[in-house]
């Protein structure tokens, strides 16, 4: 009688799974999502999953975190990631997302009641802590779930309309780029980073973002420095050159002085716009999982 039980639900979960492939998922609003993650974040990140960004996220989280088992099925069935990362000195990021998609979470709670892997937890509402990291999951809606390698109770609170600060915000351009590109990430402190601190001076760039957008040889990225004064926007284009060789380097990306030769840095008042940049999806995941790990050794930033 158990196994046609066991039987019966599992039938259930793979209907689901085909079902919910077809099914259109309601998308979460920038303010919805943001207003979920810390406010005090290094780093935020918006991705559209596509093959190709699939990749390098997928590279990306097994180069973080050993916690983080089953990526390829999540990323199957997920449409967008919004997150945020904390770095601090000495520890590992803390890595806070808010994934939609199409889940089976009747299916994922069975799964995780029998495993010996997961622990069961409510604070305020259910959700479940890897015994083999600090991975932990709330699957509140079919359409979403919480995902933390930090606290996750503040985010569920959040989640429940307990309203604990007032969440991460950006931008206008940023939110646009947000809305349009289909990567982008955000730094909002960048002058207390370690990547500032890396060319040896003071580096007047007030917060920065970046964008990745599909290109035929895999994704060309924008960047856009936003400065505490118009007038360092010469200094700021010199030294960003260094950066990039920095970053570059760092990243161990081949033959580099070839794609520093396509890269463009134009002033544009309080802005300094850097675009020509192109890397392969594993180069790009590369570059993502350097920085994060050595932010993490080296900043002494907030947060």
């Amino acid at each position: 009688m158990r196994q046609r039980w066991l039987v019966a639900l599992i039938i259930t979960g793979l209907a689901a799974l085909v079902f919910s492939g077809c099914a259109s998922v309601p998308r979460l609003s920038l303010t919805d999502w943001s207003a979920l993650l810390p406010e005090d974040c290094s780093l935020y990140f918006n991705v559209e999953l596509t093959r190709s960004s699939g990749e390098v996220l997928r590279a990306v989280l097994e180069g973080l975190s050993e916690g983080m088992t089953g990526v390829d099925s999540l990323i199957e069935r997920t449409d967008r990631i919004h997150g945020g990362v904390k770095l601090l000195p000495d520890v590992p990021p803390s890595i806070y997302t808010v994934i939609e998609g199409r889940y089976p979470t009747a299916l994922i709670r069975m799964g995780m009641m029998q495993s010996v892997e997961w622990e069961r937890r409510e604070s305020p509402r259910e959700y479940w802590l890897s015994k083999a990291g600090p991975l932990k999951v709330c699957m509140p809606r079919s359409s979403v779930i919480l995902m933390t390698t930090g606290d996750i109770v503040p985010v569920i609170k959040r989640y429940s309309g307990q309203r604990n600060g007032p969440g991460a915000r950006f931008p206008e351009p940023v939110m646009g780029a947000m809305e349009s590109s289909e990567m982008v990430a955000f730094l909002p402190d960048f002058s207390h980073g370690a990547l500032a601190r890396s060319v040896g001076a003071a580096v007047p760039i007030r917060e920065l973002w970046v964008t990745a957008d599909p290109v035929r040889d895999g994704y060309g990225l924008a960047g856009f420095f936003r400065l505490e004064r118009e007038e360092s926007s010469g200094v700021v284009s010199r030294v960003l050159r260094l950066m990039l060789v920095y970053v570059l380097r760092q990243g161990k990306i081949e033959d580099f002085p070839k794609k520093l030769r396509s890269v463009e840095i134009v002033p544009e008042g309080l802005t300094v716009r850097v675009t020509g940049l192109v890397f392969a999806p594993e180069e790009l995941a590369r570059l993502l999982i350097n920085f994060l790990s050595k932010g993490s050794q080296d900043d002494g930033g907030s947060g």
